[in-house]
């Protein structure tokens, strides 16, 4: 499982058991999403805000409100659609 750490500039990893795998920094404080791309749903896109930040966390996060597209090795699954 991918979380988006919103306020904490990066998104974590956690193990089917719930155990935190990783963390994966990023320059962006605000993480809004994450889910994974690419043909073999290998790369990881990860989403960021920049509303509301103050002019000092813009400046210690420049890239805040940018899409980032991350190795992280790490496949994802492929969408399922869904029954109504």
């Amino acid at each position: 499982l991918w979380v988006a750490a919103w306020d904490g500039g990066g998104v974590f990893q956690f193990s089917p058991q719930g155990i935190q795998q990783r963390f994966v920094s990023l320059p962006a404080l605000r993480i809004t999403s994450v889910a994974f791309a690419g043909d073999n749903f290998d790369r990881l896109l990860v989403t960021s805000a920049s509303t509301g930040l103050t002019a000092a966390q813009q400046r210690a996060y420049p890239d805040s409100g940018s899409t980032f597209l991350l190795n992280v090795g790490a496949r994802g699954l492929a969408p399922s659609p869904a029954n109504y």
